[in-house]
């Protein structure tokens, strides 16, 4: 019952809008979900969710810190046009990422793309070919909190990210 709540409140976060038709599709949607959900988890018999609160804290400054990074790369790709200091080079470079799971690199290479002026180009073996604007941003990226924060939620054990 939780999830459901937690996708129908989501449902009206993301739509804006509480009426009677947004109502019904949210339920329904969320409804469907909420089965897709107990069907893919075969051990949650009582449909309950033992949450632990420490991955909750982790999950949430991951988002925060993935959300400031995008919200700051905004500013800074709009600035430097603003100011007609079009100066951006392009530049193309191996980051070879510290994470072992496919759900972590993947979420990495996805929240690299997420911010303006980066493109993850290609995912090989761990290693990520960046296209970036800015010169600097290889060593932006190695001291990336985002990275330490996935290297920690590895290190928790069995989740989603580690696809177990």
């Amino acid at each position: 019952m939780l999830i459901f709540l937690l996708l129908l409140l989501f449902w009206f976060l993301l739509s804006g809008v509480i009426n009677l038709e947004y109502l019904l599709v949210g339920v329904f949607i969320a409804g469907i979900l909420t089965l897709f959900y107990f069907r893919m988890v075969p051990g949650d018999k009582e449909m309950g969710i033992k949450i632990n609160p420490g991955r909750v804290w982790l999950a949430l400054k991951i988002l925060f810190v993935l959300l400031l990074s995008i919200i700051k790369a905004n500013f800074i790709l709009a600035l430097n046009l603003w100011r007609a200091r079009l100066n951006l080079q392009s530049v193309l470079f191996r980051l070879e990422l510290p994470l072992q799971t496919p759900g972590a690199i993947n979420f990495a290479a996805n929240a690299i793309t997420l911010t303006p002026g980066t493109i993850s180009a290609s995912l090989r073996d761990g290693k990520l070919v960046i296209h970036t604007l800015y010169p600097d941003q290889e060593t932006e990226l190695k001291k990336w909190k985002l990275i330490k924060l996935l290297q920690e939620w590895e290190g928790e054990g069995t989740n989603v990210l580690n696809g177990s």
